[in-house]
């Protein structure tokens, strides 16, 4: 896994899926990261149709988050009881790689 060297961020090529640490998240994929902006920086970045998973826990689950404009939402959420898809068209991504499987 590719992590920031020296506070220069790498860039990864060929990426299909990112799987980012949640603090805390809502059912529309805005998520409370640590606060760096490291993630949204780096999807604003990637090219389009990377399907963003985050990771997280059934009890970190919020009601309603902020989100800024730079907020990059995720595509999914992946607890320890349940994947939660938070876009429609995102399900429709996941549903479409499942079925290449």
């Amino acid at each position: 896994m590719l992590e920031p060297v020296n506070q220069i961020a790498a860039e990864p090529a060929g990426v299909t899926v990112a799987f980012v640490p949640i603090v805390g998240w809502d059912a529309r994929g805005v998520r409370l990261g640590r606060g760096g902006g490291y993630y949204d920086r780096l999807f604003s970045r990637l090219a389009h149709g990377i399907l963003r998973v985050g990771l997280a826990y059934d009890f970190q689950e919020c009601g309603v988050l902020p989100r800024d404009s730079w907020d990059a939402t995720l595509d999914c959420v992946i607890t320890e009881r349940r994947v939660v898809w938070c876009s429609e068209s995102a399900m429709r991504l996941g549903q479409l790689q499942k079925e290449e499987v």
